[in-house]
């Protein structure tokens, strides 16, 4: 019976403990149902939608005309269905029926009773051989832009996930300067009982009891405002996750600072693999390929402008006919090619001074976090050390006010002193692991794709 009750009790902790929310469980927040999220992914939306509007210049359109007419001296009838059929290769087709009887009101087509099918082409001459038209520039430029927003929502998911990051750690900060300020308010008030029992005894005067009770006001006055500071850093960090602290308390409990890494890193070799990664060069080729599309058939501007139509046609009563047509127009002076070619080969220049920007800004942004990095370690080393000595201090502090040769001044200074080392030690972790992510995401952002 006792064995079962042990299992029991064993099994009801294990339901009731609460799971470490460590910094891998982020992610489970951030799927597309968290506003803050979305807000970034809905952007693709968007542009698949704008996509979808560009495809539809190259849709077979239906279409068709019914006309009666009874003037005073004329009349006729006119009907027609057709299909026309953009393609990408510049070409227009056409393939329909018509019927024209009698006088027509703006053409002077006739046919025989029955009508007749017809069959057509329209072609611009300059661009069926350069192959572009304005139709296609839109239509490969958005397909790109749809590219370029996958690396635009990418860094803004990246972005967003080290602002939680930086929440996350000063949490785990908060936490643990909380429980070092409750620490320090349980030697106040344990001391409070060692002087409340001398002064029993007569080897202490009264007064230091009441010094005693103040010391453990104030102590709890910092408990308070560590409290405060806990909770404000905690619903910071809650909103971005979209869960309630009362729901996430419930499931959750926050762990330590983790262990600070001693890793070794490679500048350069560092700096090669966030440059073949880098999200804002990227979304800058995706940039010039867009301006290149949009030269090429800005190209096609200072040619004469010639549109070849031809059609076929097949009357029910009559015989086969055919109808040629070539239209042309050209601009002696073409100020509209010449200021539009300028505009987009000085945006190409631009967009290469800007690609050369965030290559040093990168660069110099690895180095200074790589420095940070050797720096807060050094931070570390020298606080432990730093820690080490207050202790020792304090502790001597204490023996000499229980032998009478201190008082409670000094060692309540010598406390504070020791829980100031103590912050600076955590604070320095808490700046290591956000600056290390800082760097893990400016050389890794692909990582963030699994959203």
């Amino acid at each position: 019976m006792k064995k079962i009750l042990i299992f029991i009790l064993i099994i009801q902790s294990f339901a009731l403990s609460k799971e470490y929310f460590t910094e891998g469980k982020i992610k489970y927040f951030l799927k597309n149902k968290n506003p803050y999220v979305n807000s970034i992914i809905i952007e693709k939306d968007i542009y698949e939608g704008k996509l979808k509007y560009y495809q539809g210049f190259f849709n077979t359109k239906l279409g068709g005309k019914f006309e009666n007419k009874e003037y005073p001296v004329t009349e006729g009838r006119y009907r027609s269905l057709y299909l026309e059929k953009p393609t990408f290769q510049s070409a227009d087709f056409l393939l329909g029926y018509r019927k024209a009887i009698g006088v027509q009101e703006y053409n002077n087509i006739k046919t025989g009773e029955k009508g007749e099918i017809i069959f057509g082409v329209k072609l611009p001459i300059i661009n069926f051989i350069k192959q572009i038209d304005k139709r296609r520039v839109s239509l490969l430029n958005t397909k790109i832009k749809l590219t370029q927003i996958d690396f635009e929502i990418l860094d803004k998911l990246r972005k967003l996930y080290l602002k939680i990051i930086e929440n996350y750690y000063q949490i785990l900060y908060a936490k643990e300067v909380l429980k070092l300020e409750e620490s320090l308010l349980k030697k106040a008030e344990k001391r409070y009982f060692f002087i409340k029992r001398k002064v029993k005894e007569g080897s202490l005067p009264k007064i230091l009891l009441i010094e005693a009770k103040q010391n453990i006001l104030k102590r709890k006055e910092r408990v308070l405002k560590a409290k405060n500071q806990y909770f404000v850093k905690l619903n910071e960090f809650l909103k971005y996750l979209n869960i309630s602290q009362n729901e996430f308390l419930k499931h959750f409990s926050l762990p330590n600072l983790p262990k600070v890494k001693n890793e070794n890193f490679n500048e350069d070799e560092l700096y090669k693999v966030a440059l073949k990664n880098n999200l804002k060069l990227k979304v800058l080729n995706n940039k010039k390929e867009r301006i290149q599309n949009k030269l090429k058939f800005v190209n096609t501007l200072k040619y004469p402008d010639i549109k070849l139509s031809a059609y076929v046609v097949n009357d029910f009563k009559y015989a086969q006919g055919y109808k040629f047509s070539l239209d042309f127009s050209f601009y002696p002076i073409n100020n509209k090619y010449l200021g539009k070619k300028v505009e987009l080969s000085k945006k190409l220049i631009k967009l290469e001074s800007e690609k050369e920007k965030v290559k040093i800004e990168l660069k110099t942004k690895i180095s200074n976090l790589l420095n940070k990095l050797d720096t807060i370690k050094q931070n570390l080393k020298i606080s432990l050390e730093n820690i080490n000595l207050l202790k020792s201090i304090e502790s001597a502090e204490i023996k000499k006010f229980k032998i009478g040769l201190s008082d409670l001044f000094y060692v309540n200074q010598r406390e504070i002193y020791t829980l100031k080392g103590m912050k600076d030690y955590l604070k320095y972790k808490a700046e290591y692991h956000i600056t290390y992510k800082k760097l893990m995401l400016e050389i890794y952002p692909d990582e963030f794709r699994k959203w």
